[in-house]
């Protein structure tokens, strides 16, 4: 559980500062901030400072790393600010998707002999996981995803049992629950921290509208979350709680690439244990225990089959992610309107006129309900017409290879050769009808597409040949 020490001076701070200043809004940054200069600087400004900054490291970690087994160092750009640290065993990142996640903090002068330390065990062990170290100094600056339970009870205890860590660890948030120096929480897809400080602020705004701010507490606090957790169990629970924009947003953002079901399931659970980790009865053996049940297949799948029949669908049938419908209205509008022009439809669509999605195969009312104009916005941004071009190119070359595959199947390389040809003076017979591969080409393949993907083909044929002449 977490130290209430700690929190209730945490929330006595924020109390103070909003009495005192009714112009000052709560918001979800002041939290987030708060959280991660928590222990690291006595001011936001002094945790912004160039001093704080550790990205120099980062070179450091993926060569002493490069040659050690069971772990992958490594920077994603699309985690900037992140080194990523894995050992993935094979599996996928789905499949470690439910994980027990561990936080810990270090100053400047430790913190480079701690994660080089930390993680040579932990690939020693060969442990399943998918970890992280920021670029700067923050009260989370190594996460730890561990996805075996007595894997995460080993390093933990490994850590707490260190005097090199102990002696010199910084605390972690003041709402995070600890073991010894280790904190822990789960998420999944979302952020269990950037989760608390949303909630912290829709709790400080109601408090504030309540006129009761002068009651503001940990244990009053614990109260709210229950009732957001009751909230979460109905559909106009869940939809009053979205009328926040910040919460709406991480919903939004998820609703692109997960059925509706199981960004209600994820936000579920992130919500029951930011309200358990407060309860003075919770201890982390239920925590364990807790995200062991998360990993449940089949008790995830049920809850999730509860969840369609809360939010109103067929609750025997998985519900299509946000980006598998965008996917196919952007194959089917290709065909109906042609590729160039499906970008300034869906621009209709962002714009605010709903007629800009055709009604054809109910697709008008699928985006309604999974793709409102927010959801799309905020996933694609500027990318929009890239990755329409993108999808209607991926299309089209897959119904092209399928051409070229059954002609070559059925035939040889010589006849493909000469159906390319054909293809490039605009004639189509040279390939295989066989599954309806030159129809789809045909009818399905604008011309100047397939003209592309010939010449292509015919150039990486004929290398082929020449090589094999050699």
């Amino acid at each position: 559980m977490i130290h209430y020490d700690k929190a209730g001076a945490f929330f006595d701070k924020f109390k103070k500062m909003y009495l005192q200043n009714p112009g000052i809004e709560p918001r979800y940054g002041t939290f987030y901030t708060e959280f991660a200069s928590f222990g690291i600087a006595p001011s936001h400004a002094e945790y912004n400072s160039e001093s704080n900054k550790i990205a120099d490291y980062f070179k450091g970690w993926i060569n002493d790393f490069s040659l050690i087994d069971n772990i992958r160092v490594y920077h994603d750009n699309r985690q900037e600010r992140f080194l990523q640290f894995r050992n993935k065993g094979g599996r996928t990142d789905d499949d470690l998707a439910v994980c027990y996640k561990l936080y810990l903090s270090f100053p400047k002068d430790v913190i480079y002999e701690a994660v080089e330390d930390i993680f040579t065990f932990m690939a020693n062990n060969n442990m399943l996981h998918v970890s992280k170290v920021a670029d700067k100094l923050r009260s989370d600056s190594v996460v730890l995803r561990v996805y075996r339970r007595e894997d995460a009870l080993k390093v933990i205890n490994y850590i707490n049992n260190n005097p090199k860590f102990t002696q010199h660890a910084l605390p972690t948030n003041p709402l995070l629950p600890t073991n010894g120096i280790v904190g822990y929480a789960y998420d999944d897809n979302l952020s269990y921290n950037q989760m608390t400080c949303i909630f912290l602020k829709m709790y400080f705004q109601h408090k504030r509208r309540e006129g009761t701010l002068q009651n503001a507490s940990i244990q009053d606090f614990f109260i709210y979350m229950n009732n957001a957790s009751l909230m979460l169990n109905s559909k106009e629970g869940l939809y009053q709680l979205l009328g926040d924009s910040d919460l709406r947003n991480e919903f939004n953002n998820l609703l692109f690439r997960l059925p509706m079901e199981k960004v209600v399931l994820n936000i579920q659970e992130v919500i029951n244990l930011i309200k358990d980790n407060i309860d003075p009865n919770y201890n982390f053996q239920d925590y364990m225990d807790t995200i062991e049940s998360f990993q449940n297949k089949e008790q995830k799948e049920e809850k999730a089959k509860k969840n369609r029949i809360m939010l109103g669908l067929n609750p025997e049938v998985k519900t299509e992610t946000g980006k598998e419908l965008f996917d196919s209205y952007i194959i089917y509008a290709a065909s109906k309107y042609g590729a160039d022009n499906v970008k300034d439809y869906v621009r209709t669509y962002l714009m605010g006129g709903e007629y800009g999605i055709t009604r054809d195969h109910n697709f008008r009312e699928r985006f309604k309900t999974l793709l409102p104009r927010q959801t799309l916005e905020d996933y694609l941004g500027n990318n929009l017409e890239a990755y329409i071009k993108n999808k209607c190119n991926e299309y089209y070359y897959s119904l092209f290879d399928k051409a070229c595959a059954a002609t070559i199947n059925k035939y040889d390389t010589e006849q493909l050769m000469y159906a390319l040809d054909m293809l490039l003076n605009g004639v189509y017979d040279g390939f295989t009808n066989d599954d309806n591969a030159r129809l789809d080409l045909m009818d399905k393949v604008p011309y100047k597409y397939a003209r592309f993907y010939a010449a292509q083909k015919k150039t990486e044929l004929q290398q082929r040949v020449s090589e094999m002449a050699r």
